[in-house]
């Protein structure tokens, strides 16, 4: 009697290049970075043929194990061994990880693995896809990337429109995630609740990025568990600090209510986690609050550093942490990581590569290196395409209006003019002749369009001085 295993389908995504021919199973389970460093994009991505592919997605409709083992022959020995060690292949349902599963890192690292191994500049979809039914908001946060406001002129699409939308997100581009956001994305309830219907039902992970205040209402909780619970998802509560200091730069979103909304969603049971924007309000704290958060188990921590918006320009530049500080806060982080190991804690940007004990490659880079049309794409209030979340607070990045066109996604995603344009950033200053050029991605194109009025090339907050420039010096 063999073991039979078959095709994963609640974490494996199906992933087509049809510009290349080529065909990978794509692994959604949540990987431990030291699973990553140590078995590499195996873990996450494995090419196939077109026979191999029909053969893995019968092996669940085999009857006799004569007919098993003809279909494990069709995929070839070797390959069928790495897809259950790598647990493309299993024996029993694994919907209970999707509890575990908070992001798709199958999907953030795609287009990474597609260049190094295949020399694939871009994914010929996104991987990720942002839904902003609103960029209005309860809030008027002082750091918000969007620049959302609680009032705003600007036209909504109908629930009818985002369901249409929806639905042809899921069939033209079969992303791995999608996030839906704003704004704050709950003042859109009836959309939201539409949207999450559609994602549950094409077992996509959806990701509701919220201030919490919508959730104080149990009722709203039981809903929306109601449609989610057997998915794969997740409800991203922002939460910046202790009272006073997420009082101070969340103006209008009370703690106390964002805190009771962490408690309804616990108590329900619905898969959330928590993002905390540091800068010199909350940094100070910042150890002590994700102990307090701990006592409500979630799934993950994010902690990010605050990014400059245009909301008021002056006083983010004031509350940003300085590179020490980012220094020591990546040391808490590390602890934190050790004493709480059942839980997510990341700290959402990458070290700098001149910080590391890596060598410069030596400058070669031409191109600024942005996840806007590389890896993301998303799609505003009335139906615009959008590089990014930051983009939405610029019209001028704004593209083509897609609510009634006839062209399939992928053809803004592979050649519209603002793609092109996102694509193709010249890197300048300091960042083109340093050493690390290969490896830095320069940071975020719009934090320079902020500061400076001009787009991307540079790292702004950049403080390492290249060799070829210390040389001249």
């Amino acid at each position: 009697m063999i073991d039979m295993h078959y095709l994963d389908e609640n974490m494996v995504q199906v992933w087509e290049e049809h510009r290349y021919e080529k065909i990978f199973l794509l692994n959604h389970r949540w990987r431990t970075r030291d699973e990553v460093l140590k078995k590499g994009f195996k873990i996450f991505y494995q090419q196939i043929t077109n026979d191999q592919l029909e053969a893995i997605r019968n092996l669940k409709c085999a009857k006799t194990e004569n007919e098993y083992i003809q279909l494990k022959e069709r995929i070839g020995e070797s390959l069928y061994r790495k897809l259950i060690k790598y647990d493309y292949l299993v024996k029993e349902s694994t919907q209970e990880l999707n509890n575990n599963v908070w992001h798709s890192q199958a999907g953030e690292l795609l287009y990474k693995y597609l260049k190094s191994m295949y020399g694939i500049d871009y994914p010929e979809r996104p991987s990720r896809v942002l839904l902003l039914p609103t960029l209005r908001c309860t809030g008027n946060c002082i750091f918000c990337i969007t620049n959302s406001k609680p009032q705003n002129e600007q036209h909504e699409m109908g629930v009818n429109e985002w369901h249409n939308i929806t639905e042809r997100v899921c069939k033209e581009l079969q992303p791995c995630s999608i996030d839906v956001v704003g704004g704050e994305p709950l003042l859109r309830y009836d959309v939201v609740l539409e949207i999450a219907r559609v994602f549950s039902k094409n077992n996509i992970l959806i990701k509701i990025i919220t201030n919490g205040l919508a959730l104080i209402d149990i009722e709203r909780v039981k809903e929306l568990y109601g449609i989610l619970h057997n998915s794969k998802h997740n409800i991203q509560i922002s939460l910046d600090g202790f009272k006073e200091a997420h009082n101070t730069i969340r103006p209008g979103v009370d703690f106390e209510k964002v805190i009771k909304a962490i408690r309804n969603v616990h108590q329900i049971g619905l898969t959330f986690g928590i993002n905390l924007t540091i800068n010199k309000l909350n940094f100070d704290s910042v150890e002590d609050l994700m102990s307090e958060l701990i006592q409500y188990d979630p799934s993950y921590i994010l902690v990010g550093p605050l990014q400059v918006s245009p909301k008021d320009i002056d006083l983010c530049k004031k509350i940003m942490i300085s590179n020490i500080e980012e220094q020591h806060l990546r040391k808490i982080i590390n602890k934190m990581i050790v004493k709480y190991p059942n839980i997510i804690i990341k700290y959402d940007k990458s070290e700098p590569v001149y910080e590391k004990e890596s060598l410069g490659i030596g400058s070669g880079k031409h191109f600024h290196t942005c996840t806007g049309f590389i890896e993301e794409m998303s799609i505003g209030p009335e139906g615009n395409l959008i590089p990014c979340l930051r983009s939405t607070a610029y019209k001028e990045f704004w593209g083509s209006n897609i609510v009634h066109d006839s062209k399939n996604f992928t053809e803004h995603w592979i050649s519209s003019d603002l793609a092109k344009r996102f694509r193709s950033i010249p890197i300048s200053g300091k960042c083109a002749v340093c050493e690390y050029n290969c490896q830095c991605n320069q940071g975020c194109p719009l934090e320079t369009y902020i500061l400076d009025g001009v787009f991307g090339g540079y790292d702004p907050h950049c403080t390492y001085i290249p060799l070829s420039l210390k040389k001249e010096n």
